[in-house]
């Protein structure tokens, strides 16, 4: 793993310590966003799974009731991102992709879903945001 991975869980470890999800969040985002392939990006992610989630685990019994639900609520707003991000990913894995789509199989292989879960995954809305996001309109079929 090269250092910038390194130090970019080093800061998202702080940043989790002192509750600032929203830093840890960001600072993920970026480190998943500059790492240089796939495997740093699947090693990154395999570190931060299980690592990120026993902090805030640990320091549940030193939390005020109004507290824990903010953050429980902050974690409903990460998976909701997440959601949309991976079902954005698919849209432009099957409707964007030059010549042709991924395959079925391939992105369900990835994304640990099945072929006809990805089918029905996303929706046309999640096609004009993407389109919006890439400046173009979907591949002709």
């Amino acid at each position: 793993m090269r250092t910038e991975i390194k130090d970019a869980i080093r800061e998202i470890q702080k940043a989790l310590e002192t509750g600032d999800f929203c830093l840890a969040i960001g600072i993920v985002r970026h480190a998943y966003r500059a790492a240089a392939d796939t495997d740093e990006r699947a090693e990154l992610l395999l570190y931060l799974g299980p690592n990120a989630a026993r902090e805030p685990l640990a320091a549940m019994e030193s939390v005020a009731p109004e507290e824990f639900l903010g953050r429980l609520a902050a974690l409903r707003a990460m998976r909701d991102q997440l959601d949309r991000e991976i079902r954005e990913s698919l849209a432009y894995g099957r409707e964007f992709t030059q010549p042709r789509p991924y395959t079925l199989t391939a992105l369900a292989e990835a994304a640990r879903m099945t072929p006809s879960g990805v089918r029905t995954a996303y929706t046309s809305a999640d096609i004009d945001a993407v389109a919006q996001a890439v400046g173009r309109a979907p591949r002709a079929r």
